[in-house]
Formats: structure tokens, C-alpha cells, sequence
């Protein structure tokens, strides 16, 4: 015997008569209390039988996800924790997919570099952003970093009309043949 809450239950309901009326199954989720006092988080499937098309009874499956909620809601925290660490210090955080040319960057990193958030970024755009009398230096320290040599450097940015002084640091991966596959910096 579990104790739904009253929203619960309507939720429940409102799942029953929706997998009733389409013949569709139907997933929920609710917060339950146990009869020890203990409050679960649980999913539960309402799968409709049928006979001729016509409803002929219902299936119901229920699943604890309470470590899973849990695992989910330490990982938005902690997703929060390091995206308000690298605001505080002015720090960005990139991937390259060297194959693809696909950059992706944290949200610090859109900022530091002046650019709009979730602007597709590839290589090129990056260098682009880079001071004009620094490409150059910044492209010959990559090539080298994609020869195994270290990718530690300062160069300059233009942000909105303004020069910024940045440094980078990058791991690169290789893949079984030494070909560079990926790089976080």
C-alpha cells in the first residue's frame, strides 16, 4: 500500500484513460511514498491490450528511478557548479573534432570570445577571432601541437573592437596510427 500524492494520482488517471481512448501506451512518472516514510521517484508504463482494435484490458509496468533522478540532479548541479567556476575565473573550455572541424565551447568561451552563444564553430571561425599579426604565430603553434610538440600559447583577440590578451592550453588525442583525432584545450 503506497500513498500517491493527490497530483499523482490525477497524472495516473489522466495516463489511464489517454492509453484507454488511443490504444497507445502511456509512460508516467511519480513521486512516491513508500509505508516506511520513504519518497521514490517512479516510471510506470500503461501499455492498452487489444482484441478485434477494440481495448481489452491494461498492462502496467512500474520501475523505481530514484538513483537515476538523484545521479540526474548531482549532474545539473554539478553542470552548474563548473560553468559558474569557469564564469568566475574567465575560463573557456573547447573541444576540436579535428576530422569533422567541429569546435564546440562552453558557455565562457562564447564569452571571452564576444561571439553569440551556440554559433556553430569550426577551426577557421576560431582564427578568424584571433588579432590579425597572430595568426600566423597561433596557426604554426597548432600545426606543431598536431605534431605532438605542447600547445601552450598567448596571442591577442579582437572582441568588439577591443584587443584581449588570451592563453591556451590543449591535450590532443591521436588515434593507433599517431593521426591527431581530438583536442580539448
Amino acid at each position: 500500500t503506497t500513498d500517491f500524492a493527490e497530483e499523482t494520482i490525477q497524472h495516473f488517471i489522466q495516463s489511464y484513460y489517454n492509453a484507454k481512448e488511443t490504444l497507445k501506451a502511456q509512460q508516467y512518472e511519480a513521486r512516491v511514498t513508500t509505508p516506511e516514510g520513504r519518497v521514490t521517484m517512479q516510471t510506470g508504463y500503461l501499455i492498452p491490450r487489444r482484441k478485434n482494435e477494440k481495448y481489452d484490458g491494461m498492462i502496467c509496468t512500474i520501475q523505481d528511478i530514484t538513483e537515476r533522478k538523484q545521479a540526474e540532479n548531482n549532474l545539473l548541479k554539478n553542470q552548474y557548479y563548473l560553468s559558474k567556476a569557469q564564469e568566475i575565473g574567465v575560463i573557456g573550455t573547447w573541444e576540436l573534432d579535428i576530422k569533422e572541424n567541429i569546435l564546440n565551447w562552453t558557455e565562457e568561451n562564447y564569452r571571452i570570445f564576444g561571439i553569440p552563444l551556440g554559433t556553430e564553430m569550426n577551426f577557421e571561425l576560431f582564427l578568424n577571432c584571433v588579432h590579425p599579426d597572430d595568426r600566423n604565430y597561433v596557426n604554426k603553434k597548432w600545426s606543431a601541437g598536431l605534431n605532438k610538440e605542447p600547445f601552450d600559447i598567448e596571442h591577442r583577440l579582437i572582441v568588439e573592437d577591443e584587443i584581449k590578451w588570451v592563453r591556451e592550453k590543449a591535450d590532443i588525442n591521436f588515434d593507433s596510427e599517431d593521426n591527431p583525432i581530438m583536442a580539448i584545450g
